[in-house]
C-alpha cells in the first residue's frame, strides 16, 4: 500500500489524506535492469557500426582540421602580440592583422560548421534508423511467450525515451566531447609553450581526474539505467488507463488510478532527482582542480615574466580562465557518454531477441498446391507456452479426416485453446 497524502493539489474532494491505494507490488523496475558495471566496448562498437565506419573516419578527419585551425588561430594572436616587441618591429598594418585574424576564424567557423552538419544532419539520422529498424525487426518476429511476460510500458520505454536518447543525447555528447577535447588540447599546448613548468602539474591532474571519473561513474551508470526501468510501469499504466477508461468510468474508479498514475510519476522522478544530485557534486569537483591549473599558471606568468613570451603569456592568460568551463564540460561530457550509451546498450537487448520459428520450413517438401484436402495429423505432439514451463499438451495423437468436423470438449484447463494456439504456430512445439 502507498499513502499519497501530495493528492490534495489535485483539489478532489473524493480522496483525502490518509486514504491508501493498492499498487501492483511487482517490481517491473528490477526485472527490466539486466546488465551491470561498465558498459562493455562491443556497445560502443555496435553504435558506431549503425552510424557508418566511414562517416566516423571523416568526422574525426574534420575535428583534427579545426584543431589545426584553432591552434594556427593562437599562433596568429602570438604572432600580432610579439610584432612590436621584435628587433627590428616588422612594419605591418592594423588593418593586415585584424584581416588575417578575421581569415582564420572564418575558416574555424566553416570548419566547426561542417563537423556538426555532418554529426547531426547524417550520421544522427543513419544511426537512428540503423537502431529503430535493429530494435523493430526481432520484436516483429519475436514469439508470444515474449509479450506474455513483457509489459507494453517496457517496449514503449525503449521506443521512445530509448530511440530519443540515440537521436538527440548520444551525437550532441560525441560532437560536443571532441570539439571541447581539441579546445583544451590546445589550451594546454600553448600552457606548456609558454612554461613547461605545466607539465609538473599534468601527472598528478591526471591521475586525479581519472580517479574522479571512476568514482562518478560507479553511481551514475547505475541511476541512469535505474532512471531508464523506472519509467517503463509509468508508461505501462498509462496505455492501461487509457484502453480501459470507459470501464474505469463506469465504476467510478478514476480518483484510484489517479493516485496510482501520480506515485508512479514519483517513483520515477526519485533517480532524475539523485542524478542531478551527483552531477553537482562532480561539477564542484572539477571546479576546485582546474583552480589549481589556473593558480598555477598566473604563479609562473609573474615568475617568468622577463623569461617567456609576451604573446604566449597573454593568450594563456585571457583563455586560462575558459579552461575550467572547457575540463568541466569535456568532463562531464566523457561521463554523460557513457551513462546515454546504456540507450543503445537497452536497444541491442530488443535486437537480440531470440525469434519464433521460420515461416517456411527449409526442408518441408510440400507440394505446391498444398492443401489438396483439409487432413490434419497429430503424432506426439507436445507443446508448452515458453522455456521452463510445463508441458500443456503431451504426446497427442489424433488424425481429422478431410470434411470432418471435430469439436474439442473438456473442462478447464484441459487444453483446447492451446490446441487452436498450436494450429496456428501461435505457439511452437515442443516435440513432435
Amino acid at each position: 500500500a502507498v499513502k499519497r497524502p501530495t493528492y490534495r493539489r489535485a483539489k478532489s474532494s473524493k480522496v483525502e489524506e490518509e486514504d491508501e491505494v493498492e499498487i501492483d507490488e511487482k517490481n517491473e523496475v528490477d526485472d527490466e535492469i539486466i546488465t551491470e558495471g561498465r558498459v562493455g566496448w562491443e556497445v560502443y562498437k555496435y553504435y558506431m557500426t549503425s552510424i557508418g565506419l566511414s562517416s566516423v573516419f571523416i568526422f574525426v578527419c574534420v575535428i583534427l582540421i579545426n584543431l589545426s585551425v584553432l591552434i594556427g588561430t593562437q599562433l596568429w594572436l602570438g604572432k600580432w602580440g610579439d610584432n612590436n616587441l621584435s628587433e627590428p618591429p616588422i612594419r605591418r598594418s592594423t588593418l593586415y592583422w585584424i584581416m588575417s585574424y578575421f581569415g582564420w576564424v572564418i575558416a574555424g567557423a566553416l570548419t566547426l560548421g561542417g563537423a556538426i552538419g555532418l554529426s547531426m544532419v547524417f550520421m544522427a539520422l543513419r544511426g537512428s534508423r540503423f537502431l529503430h529498424a535493429a530494435m523493430l525487426r526481432p520484436l516483429v518476429r519475436a514469439p508470444m511467450s515474449f509479450f506474455d511476460v513483457t509489459s507494453s510500458g517496457k517496449i514503449v520505454n525503449r521506443f521512445s525515451h530509448d530511440i530519443n536518447s540515440v537521436d538527440l543525447e548520444l551525437p550532441l555528447h560525441f560532437t560536443n566531447m571532441l570539439f571541447i577535447a581539441t579546445m583544451s588540447l590546445s589550451i594546454f599546448v600553448f600552457a606548456i609553450i609558454a612554461t613547461r613548468w605545466v607539465l609538473l602539474i599534468m601527472l598528478p591532474l591526471s591521475v586525479a581526474y581519472y580517479w574522479l571519473g571512476g568514482f562518478f561513474l560507479v553511481s551514475s551508470r547505475e541511476l541512469k539505467r535505474l532512471d531508464l526501468a523506472a519509467r517503463s510501469p509509468m508508461y505501462a499504466h498509462f496505455g492501461e488507463t487509457l484502453a480501459g477508461l470507459v470501464t474505469i468510468r463506469a465504476f467510478n474508479d478514476a480518483d484510484r488510478l489517479a493516485i496510482q498514475a501520480t506515485a508512479l510519476l514519483d517513483r520515477s522522478q526519485t533517480t532524475a532527482y539523485l542524478t542531478n544530485m551527483t552531477n553537482r557534486w562532480l561539477q564542484i569537483m572539477i571546479d576546485q582542480l582546474s583552480t589549481i591549473i589556473l593558480g598555477f599558471v598566473c604563479i609562473m606568468a609573474v615568475v617568468q615574466r622577463d623569461e617567456s613570451s609576451a604573446g604566449y603569456f597573454g593568450i594563456i592568460l585571457s583563455q586560462i580562465g575558459v579552461l575550467t568551463d572547457m575540463m568541466s564540460r569535456l568532463f562531464s561530457t566523457a561521463c554523460q557518454i557513457q551513462i546515454a550509451i546504456v540507450a543503445v546498450e537497452r536497444i541491442c537487448e530488443y535486437a537480440n531477441l531470440t525469434p519464433e520459428a521460420r515461416d517456411i520450413i527449409p526442408d518441408s517438401k510440400t507440394d505446391p498446391a498444398w492443401p489438396q484436402s483439409g487432413a490434419i495429423e497429430l503424432k506426439d505432439y507436445s507443446v508448452r507456452y515458453r522455456e521452463g514451463l510445463d508441458l500443456v499438451l503431451k504426446d497427442v495423437n489424433v488424425t481429422i479426416q478431410p470434411g470432418e468436423r471435430v469439436g474439442i470438449v473438456g473442462r478447464t484447463g484441459a487444453g483446447k485453446s492451446s490446441v487452436t494456439l498450436a494450429l496456428f504456430r501461435i505457439i511452437e512445439a515442443a516435440q513432435g
